[in-house]
């Protein structure tokens, strides 16, 4: 029951029930005259013990609330690209051109760079420009696309995720996948708080968007649906099903229902592509926020799994390396043992048999 009741905290509030009841609201108006009576009466019925005409309203909206809460991650992982755009030929074509777009643009620079302190006189003012252009570059490709051209995904969302999770990897050696759930336990609460705030508005503009492609593809099935009803009213008329009758008197309106929903299907697939690209920012923001996460905790976590401190990064590098195998494949590579830094929390330890126990650490870090 506690689980159920922290559903109905901020997080989802702000990113699924607030969609959640938009989503109902427009769908009772839009496909409310195309509903029959008969089947909207006996829901209403339903819910008559509770003496309340708004508990079906907000019952829809909660239980979409949690369906969207539920499909979080899976939603992610649709935008991003997997499950289907990547499993079709060329999908990631477009997305690798613009990296390697970016990539030309960077060597040009770079050549121009190194022709430029190859000369006699080189001009100092041009070569703080291209210094300039080459930082810009460089920020634009590790932010926006993985380390190399096999990990680009078919999507720009799925790439600003992928660029943020191989951060780590590419700065400390760090799994970012595999540690992250280790890492959000020596977060401070209001850090992770700022982390979960980000998310937040992240979730709220996905869940947006999957909620107007929906009510896009409602709108496409009503139009159908009050085209075929109103060829039969030319007909006319009849009964389609014991609940649905067709009334050949009023033709015309099921022409102008046929109309209002195929502008609906139009407007509603244009909001969901703008909440999807409007995403994109808060996207650069939450990655920026998980990027930071690792900068500024890592060594609590070292701290958490009683390991000591790296003497530089290099050493650092090959510790998360030998970290995230084992954390990953454990040891199908070879044993692989740690020498953990506990003489300090021994009764009788000193600082002397920490340094030598220091002193080789690194020696024996792998024992394969």
């Amino acid at each position: 029951m506690k689980d159920i009741t922290e559903k109905f905290g901020s997080n989802f509030l702000v990113a699924a029930f607030v969609p959640s009841l938009a989503f109902v609201a427009m769908a009772m108006v839009f496909f409310g005259p195309i509903i029959p009576s008969e089947l909207i009466d006996r829901m209403k019925n339903t819910f008559e013990p509770f003496g309340q005409s708004g508990v079906l309203f907000l019952a829809l909206s909660i239980i979409l609330g949690f369906v969207l809460s539920s499909l979080n991650t899976f939603l992610y992982k649709l935008l991003e690209g997997y499950f289907f755009l990547v499993r079709l030929p060329g999908s990631r074509k477009r997305q690798e051109k613009k990296r390697n777009s970016l990539k030309l643009q960077l060597q040009t620079v770079d050549q121009e760079i190194t022709d430029l302190f190859n000369s006699s006189d080189p001009d100092k003012e041009r070569l703080q420009n291209l210094a300039d252009k080459q930082y810009y570059l460089v920020a634009e490709i590790t932010s926006r696309f993985p380390d190399t051209v096999e990990g680009v995904l078919p999507t720009t969302f799925g790439n600003l995720f992928r660029a943020a999770e191989t951060y780590a990897n590419r700065r400390y050696g760090i799994d970012a996948v595999q540690l992250w759930p280790r890492l959000v336990h020596v977060i401070p609460e209001s850090y992770y708080h700022k982390v979960e705030q980000s998310n937040n508005g992240l979730a709220f503009l996905v869940n947006c968007a999957a909620l107007t492609l929906f009510f896009s593809i409602l709108s496409a099935c009503a139009a159908l649906y009050q085209y075929a009803v109103w060829q039969i009213a030319l007909r006319g008329g009849g009964d389609i099903l014991y609940f649905i009758h067709v009334d050949s008197r009023v033709a015309h309106h099921y022409q102008q229902h046929m109309w209002i929903y195929s502008g609906a299907f139009v407007i509603s697939l244009a909001l969901s592509r703008l909440f999807y690209v409007s995403s994109f920012p808060i996207v650069r923001e939450y990655g920026d926020m998980i990027r930071s996460c690792f900068d500024l905790f890592r060594f609590d976590l070292l701290k958490q799994l009683r390991l000591p401190l790296p003497e530089n990064s290099k050493r650092e590098y090959e510790l998360w390396r030998a970290i995230s195998e084992f954390t990953t494949i454990g040891d199908y590579r070879g044993p692989l043992k740690f020498e953990y830094e506990l003489a300090r929390d021994k009764p009788g330890g000193t600082d002397e048999a920490k340094k030598a126990a220091d002193s080789n650490f690194w020696q024996r870090v792998f024992r394969r």
